[in-house]
């Protein structure tokens, strides 16, 4: 029962992210038509580049990652690039509330029973620790992603925010 509510949900975040996905992908000649806003400066620049690079560099690595090591050990780690994108927002000074030290927790024991997991089926598979620590690089990669990206948004308009995971993904991947 849990393996098919599990299901249902992914299917309900990947269904929501291809609306998504679809709606950003329809305002991007927007941005060529609009021009460059005025709030885009060095610095801005910089949260770009790191938006679009932490986006393709963990695509890739969790690509190497799936080559070796099972999706059951690779997708729950790599997951934990919410929780990366906070510890970076906390480093950076910014408050973490009561729900989403909740949300951390939540992920910290996922990734607790994905080892364990890993521990019980040793036995049947033995790929060694890369996969994991692959997985584990790959949600820092999105995790770096996802907080440029909320930098960015905060500081250009929106569309401006999801432009350099797509382009950069049209080029690189």
């Amino acid at each position: 029962m849990l393996a098919i509510l599990g299901g249902i949900g992914a299917a309900f975040c990947f269904g929501a992210s291809t609306l998504c996905s679809s709606r950003s992908s329809r305002m991007l000649p927007v941005v060529v038509l609009g021009g460059l806003p005025e709030q885009l400066d060095a610095g801005a620049g910089v949260w770009l580049i790191l938006s679009a690079a932490g986006n393709v560099i963990g695509l890739l690595i969790v690509y190497a990652a799936l080559r070796i090591e099972w999706v059951g050990i690779v997708a729950p780690i790599t997951s934990t690039e919410g929780a990366v994108a906070a510890l970076i927002a906390a480093a950076a000074g910014e408050a973490i509330g009561g729900g989403t030290g909740l949300a951390l927790a939540v992920m910290v024991v996922g990734v607790v029973l994905t080892g364990i997991v890993r521990a019980e089926r040793q036995e049947e598979h033995n790929h060694g620790r890369r996969g994991a620590l692959l997985a584990l690089l790959s949600a820092a990669c999105f995790g770096v992603g996802l907080y440029a990206t909320g930098r960015v948004g905060s500081d250009l308009p929106i569309v401006w925010a999801v432009l350099p995971a797509r382009v950069a993904g049209v080029l690189f991947v």
